[in-house]
């Protein structure tokens, strides 16, 4: 019997989670690498789908992510990095993935995509790409569950650095969105900016080579852990006096 995966927590009560990047992981053991990052200690796997039409390369296959689903104990989501995502929806809801991610960018009905996945049992996320102005968050933020802002421009290389302005995107993302909705950085996170994420306003990250380029991939998760651990909590203390976040 196929066992069924954890779902999320409601948005705005669960503590800051990272995530291990599928793409990543060596194309050759992405089984044995996927469990690896669980038992380091990741919160859950952040799986790409490239068709090579949005985004210029081809990743992963839904019976490839049915095969993982069944073969670790997370929770996964699936970002879907295509042309017209409503037609992916049907198919993406028979993996038993919490959430699904849908661009802005890649269909004239966001809502409808919206509506489509949360009628299928699962959690709602926008994908905004880095040069989509964060003002189109003023109109959709709150028709879904959580924000996904993209870190890094549409490439198939993992370990590109963060494009510049990233903490004031979240920032503003955070004042337009408030506190029920959840945020999610994807791209460029590592040790030198994870912190500043999580005080301007990130709630999940999105982590690839900053932990599997690292040698050992436990250390790294624990290191990434301490950091966005201590500005949570400067975040937590800050949102109690009413104040605004900072790097």
């Amino acid at each position: 019997r196929r066992r069924p995966l954890g779902t999320l927590p409601a948005q705005g009560q669960d503590e800051d989670r990272l995530l291990g990047s599928l793409t990543s992981l060596s194309p050759l053991a992405l089984g044995d690498d996927a469990r690896h990052l669980i038992e380091a200690g990741v919160d859950g796997i952040h799986v790409d789908i490239g068709d090579g039409h949005f985004v210029p390369f081809l990743t992963f296959g839904l019976t490839l992510i049915s095969s993982l689903a069944d073969s670790v104990e997370a929770r996964i989501e699936v970002h879907l990095m295509v042309d017209d995502p409503e037609a992916w929806i049907a198919e993406v809801a028979k993996l038993r993935v919490a959430r699904v991610w849908f661009h802005l960018e890649a269909t004239r009905h966001p809502w409808r995509v919206a509506s489509l996945i949360r009628g299928a049992g699962m959690q709602a996320g926008l994908a905004v790409n880095a040069v989509t102005p964060i003002a189109v968050l003023q109109t959709l933020g709150r028709a879904v569950d959580a924000v996904n802002l993209l870190g890094t421009d549409h490439d198939f290389r993992s370990g590109d650095p963060q494009l510049d302005g990233m903490i004031e995107r979240v920032r503003a993302a955070r004042a337009i969105l408030g506190q029920a909705i959840r945020l999610e950085v994807d791209g460029g996170v590592d040790a030198t900016n994870a912190a500043a994420l999580v005080r301007a306003g990130a709630d999940d990250l999105v982590v690839g080579r900053a932990i599997c380029g690292r040698p050992d991939w436990t250390s790294a998760v624990q290191e990434l852990r301490a950091s966005i651990a201590a500005a949570s909590n400067m975040r937590t203390r800050r949102g109690s006096r009413g104040e605004s976040g900072s790097t």
